[in-house]
Order: C-alpha cells, then structure tokens, then sequence
C-alpha cells in the first residue's frame, strides 16, 4: 500500500511567480464554465488568492488551481502566489490533480442554514461570493407534506414581494394577456410621455391608443393579496378603482368586486373588460362609496389611489390628482378611505397599495405615513407592512443622471399597507387555512 506523503508547507514556501512562466496541465480532466471564472474574479477581488496556486515539482506543470489562474490573467493580474510540492511518482501526481475537485464537490452545504438576511454581510456584500447558485427569497426547506412555500401561498409569505424574480414575471405575463389592459382611457397622464401614443390593441372591435409608459396595477400583486386577505367568494370594495385589473382578477379568481371610478370612459371599459363577471363599476367619487355599498357587508379593501399628482388622470374638480394643494388630496383620500372602512365586515383585511412623492424641494411627502394615521383614525390595525419591489426597467438610465446631479436615488419599489378591522384572534378562526392545490389528472 502507498505511504501516504507528509507535505508541510510553510508560509516561507509560498512564491510570486510570473502567470506567463505557469504551464497548466495537459491531463487536467476539471473544467472551469464561464460561471465559475466570474466568481472566482469576484472572490480574488474582494479577499485576494485564499490558496495559492501548486506546481509539481516532478513536471513543472500546474496541479492545483487552473480556475484561479484563468481569473487572475482577466483581472490583469501579472504575478500570483505558488507553492512548489513534490511527488514521488505520476500516480500521485495525478490522483490530486483530480480529486482537488472531485472532493469539492463531494461537499454538502445545507442551505437551509444560509439566511442572508440574518447575516450582517453589509449593504454592498454581493451574494454571488457565497457560491450558491439561483439564490432567491423563497427558503428551500419545505413542510412535512414536501409542498413549498410558493405552492402553498403563491408567492412566499415574506414582507418582501419581488416582481422581479422568474415565477412573478411568468404569472404576470399570462394575467396581462387574458386581461389586455392598457391603460386606454389614460393616455397623456404620466410624466414627460403625455404625447407618446400608438394603438396597442381593441376593444369590442375600436383601436385602442395609450400612453406606453401608463402605471398599470400589477395582476399577481392583486392575486396575491386577494389570496391571502380575502377569504373565498368574497365581497371586494375599491373606492378608487381605475384600471381593470382588480377587478378582473377578482372576478376571474371567484370573488365580488364593486369598483367606485369617477371617469365614465374607464367605468365603461372596465365593465365591457369583465362582462359575465361578479364585477360592477360604477361612475362616482370615491367619497361616496357608501351611496353604493352597504355597512359592514365587504369582504376586504383593496385600492391604489393616486400618488397625488405624479399621474393626473382627468381635469374633474373632484380628481384627488387634480387638486390644489396636497392637503385638499389628503382629505379626498381620508373622507374615501374611512368611508369604505364602514362597508367592510368585522375581522376583515384592508390593503392599500401607495408609493412616497416628492415636493417641489425634492423632500418626500410621508405619503404611506399619512395613510397609515388615515387607516388608524378609522379604526383599523395596522398589522403588516410589505415592500413591492419593481422590475428596474428605465431606472438604470436616470439613475446615472439624477444621482450624479442631485444624489437622488431612484426609488424601485412601492409600499403595500395592510390593516385589519376587528379582532386578530377572530380572523384566524374565520379565515381558512391555505394548502396547495392538488394539480387534476385531466
């Protein structure tokens, strides 16, 4: 039997050596992807060569470290360490040349026990250097029946809900081509776009022109939301309706919409939309949702009102975009907001879907503070506080401008408040509790 060789290296071994002079082994069998070089770049950048490069002694050639060395050479590095090790035969030699690798992988990593968040990594720390591939927020570790979080919940239940990942874009793709809204009735609201139009689609046989770059409520966020704070065939009340989506969602998933829209034109489209579905629109001022909905008789709110006047939607003296003052906006906000709170049944949800503006000075307004103390004075829980985060979309581009100029970071993502009405120990025995769908055979 093979003696197993005793090699003690010192740091006094350890050498700088020209990446020129090194010849990489003609019999290395262990590949490198592309994957892995940028990693290792990234891992060299930020603690430097962790282990330095081993040259047999017998050859001349690399036995360890040929990743490391390919990475060094794109970072323009012109000298790398090496230790210089002896082996008494080709065998050995080889055998680690091989099984430097090989037991690498053999390794296990639990992941289950990585939770960055809980981790004080630093803000800049990039998660890439943890080797782990596809790491995202959904946890790995499943529930005793081996069903995910995801597959229980939609998405996972974290206070973080991300647009961006994969599984939230796919779903978004096929709610946006079954609900085919554009925003039509909105084109020229938003921002610097008011006179970029086309014709994006038809409606009961019309072209249809918009604004590209109108806010459109995100369909997965109303499926989310509609799956977690409303319980089944419920009664949903929006007193600031706009667009489809909501409502479309909502109908298509079970549930009873009532809509409250000050414009006619978007009522009329909405309704077209989600014909032969349990949805009504009705063309009023959201302050007068009581005039259409009886007390205590709604099964959740839901609403997105208007971010004051980053989008002002119609030139209607009752628009909450188009008042005069920020305070006249609250006010609208407050008289619907509370109104609608009446309607809502005890030990019911209310979700509110706001983003912060900036005054004139560029100092935010506190927006979501406001609606909170709005909800609060109306007699509701404030209970979860859940951050939307958006896809980046043209933010890489104004982002080089407004932050060199003004060091303004571009804001990417949107609050979304959650409040209850009752008694939280009610709600749990009255809400369901949620579990997969088991998928049918057909």
């Amino acid at each position: 039997m093979t003696q197993p060789q005793q090699v003690d290296v010192r740091a006094s071994d350890i050498q700088m050596v020209d990446v020129s002079s090194l010849v990489p082994n003609p019999k290395n069998p262990n590949k490198h992807p592309e994957k892995q070089i940028e990693r290792l770049m990234k891992l060299i950048q930020y603690q430097g060569f962790r282990n330095p490069i081993i040259v047999s002694e017998r050859t001349g050639f690399m036995v360890v470290g040929h990743g490391r060395l390919e990475a060094a050479k794109r970072l323009g590095m012109t000298q790398v360490p090496v230790i210089r090790q002896h082996f008494d035969d080709e065998a050995m030699e080889y055998a680690y040349l091989v099984s430097d690798n090989t037991i690498a992988d053999w390794a296990e990593t639990d992941l289950s026990q990585i939770n960055v968040d809980m981790l004080d990594l630093g803000p800049d720390f990039d998660v890439d250097l943890l080797g782990i591939e596809d790491f995202v927020i959904e946890p790995v570790e499943k529930y005793d029946s081996g069903v995910s979080l995801s597959d229980k919940f939609l998405v996972p239940p974290f206070s973080i809900l991300d647009m961006r990942q994969g599984y939230w874009q796919d779903r978004k793709r096929w709610w946006k081509e079954k609900i085919n809204d554009k925003g039509e009735s909105r084109q020229g609201t938003l921002g610097s776009s008011k006179k970029a139009e086309g014709t994006w689609g038809k409606l009961n046989g019309e072209d249809i022109t918009v604004a590209p770059n109108v806010s459109i409520l995100d369909p997965v966020l109303a499926e989310v939301l509609l799956k977690w704070f409303c319980p089944p065939e419920g009664h949903v009340v929006d007193p600031f309706a706009g667009d489809t989506v909501f409502g479309y969602v909502a109908g298509y998933t079970g549930h009873t919409f009532t809509g409250i829209e000050l414009r006619q034109e978007q009522v009329d489209i909405n309704n077209a939309r989600t014909d032969g579905m349990s949805c009504r629109y009705v063309c009023d001022d959201g302050q007068n949702v009581r005039k259409h909905v009886e007390a205590e008789c709604m099964d959740m709110i839901f609403s997105c009102p208007p971010y004051y006047d980053l989008e002002v939607y119609s030139d209607d003296d009752r628009d909450a975009s188009n008042q005069g003052s920020y305070e006249e906006f609250l006010l609208i906000l407050k008289n619907a907001l509370q109104a609608a709170v009446e309607t809502l049944k005890p030990n019911r949800f209310a979700c509110i879907t706001i983003g912060d503006v900036r005054d004139p000075r560029g100092a935010y307004r506190l927006m979501p503070d406001h609606f909170k103390q709005i909800m609060l004075e109306a007699g509701c829980v404030y209970y979860n506080d859940l951050i939307l985060a958006e896809s980046i979309g043209t933010a890489a581009m104004r982002a080089d401008r407004t932050f060199n100029s003004l060091r303004k970071v571009i804001k990417t993502h949107q609050n979304v408040l959650v409040f209850y009405k009752g008694d939280i120990r009610e709600i749990k025995n009255e809400f369901p509790r949620l579990e997969a769908e088991v998928p049918s055979e057909s």
